[in-house]
């Protein structure tokens, strides 16, 4: 096996969530010739605006992703895919309540999603949020357990069918 088939697939909710925790890993790995690529289930759009200059309520999504490839391109991630659910903002705000916030998806969508995402690009290494969700934010909470559960589904060829041949990734990490 060379290294450039060591694939990793990095899976969070928001655009910075894999700078914070995983950045250095995730550079280090992208230095060393493996391929990386970044699922982000929200572009962000409830976080907060610390410079106004920099953003509105209704520019924030499309500044953060901007920022998320840069962040990507920056760690060395090849490939940054984007599912479109809406954040879900911190935990007890009413922006939880909005039908399009990723934490009132439906589970078995979300997942079918990320088996094919896992089934199409093989990666031998999938990281994403530990069960908690590092500090308990609801989006973070829902990304790790939509991305156990495809973990677990990307190798039963009964789960999700139409969403190609059955791949088991060597490692979850957390």
């Amino acid at each position: 096996m060379t290294n450039a088939s060591r694939s990793l697939l990095a899976v969070f909710a928001h655009p910075d969530d894999e700078s914070f925790g995983t950045g250095g890993t995730l550079s280090r790995y992208a230095a060393e010739g493996h391929p990386i690529a970044l699922v982000c289930a929200t572009r962000g759009e409830v976080g907060e605006i610390s410079d106004p200059s920099l953003a509105t309520p209704q520019t924030l999504g499309r500044v953060r992703e901007g920022e998320l490839r840069a962040a990507a391109r920056a760690l060395g991630i090849q490939e940054v895919i984007l599912l479109d659910y809406r954040d879900s903002g911190m935990d007890g705000t009413p922006e939880n309540q909005d039908p399009r916030a990723f934490i009132n998806a439906p589970e078995g969508e979300v997942v079918e999603h990320l088996t094919r995402i896992i089934r199409d690009l093989r990666p031998e290494i999938v990281l994403t949020f530990e069960p908690g969700g590092g500090y308990g934010h609801p989006d973070h909470i829902a990304i790790s357990r939509y991305t156990t559960a495809a973990f677990h589904a990307a190798s039963d060829p009964q789960r999700f069918p139409e969403a190609g041949p059955a791949f088991q990734p060597s490692r979850l990490f957390y």
